[in-house]
Order: C-alpha cells, then sequence, then structure tokens
C-alpha cells in the first residue's frame, strides 16, 4: 500500500501504518522538500517504507525499504484482496 502526502507527512505516517492492517509492505511517498522534516524513527521501527519525490523532475528516492509482513487483519486483507480483484485491477495488473 502506498500512501502519498503534499505536506502533512505526520498524518501520512499514521495512515501508511494503518495500511499495515491489510498489506503485505506499507509506504509513505512525499516531496523531497520536506525530507529534513521527516523522523526516520517512526517508519524505521513500524517497518514502514519512505519515498522522497521530486515532483519537477519526476524522480524518486527510497529512503527506507521495508520488508514484506503478514497483514495484522486477515478479514481486512481478504476484503480488499476481493476488492481489488472485483474491480480487474490485479487482474490487469498481472499481480495474481
Amino acid at each position: 500500500a502506498i500512501e502519498a502526502k503534499l505536506k502533512d507527512w505526520k498524518r501520512g505516517s499514521l495512515q501508511a501504518y494503518r495500511y499495515k492492517s491489510f498489506a503485505h509492505k506499507s509506504y509513505l511517498v512525499v516531496p523531497n522538500e520536506i525530507e529534513s522534516l521527516v523522523e526516520k524513527t517512526f517508519f524505521k521501527k513500524n517497518n514502514i517504507g519512505l519515498i522522497f519525490f521530486n515532483y519537477k523532475n519526476k524522480q524518486r528516492k527510497i529512503a527506507l525499504e521495508c520488508s514484506e509482513e503478514k497483514p495484522k487483519n486477515n478479514f481486512m486483507a481478504n476484503t480488499a484482496l476481493e476488492f481489488f480483484w472485483e474491480d480487474k485491477t490485479l487482474k490487469e495488473l498481472s499481480i495474481i
């Protein structure tokens, strides 16, 4: 799962943490201009990936990788999987 925020990285970090309920990996993407403001300790402690994005030249920097984990809530994970499967998103992307 990927959460993107333009300014409020703290709010984005909490949302990325919530995504761990149903996702095997969770990332937050924020503009590279706020890199110095982001406290990386939370991301390391909670195994959340962090990506800085330069929207002017479309380049990205993966500051922190996250490792794959089992979702915390199987029901939510299955519900999300069914939603995207029925929406044909996963079929079109050939993820599964």
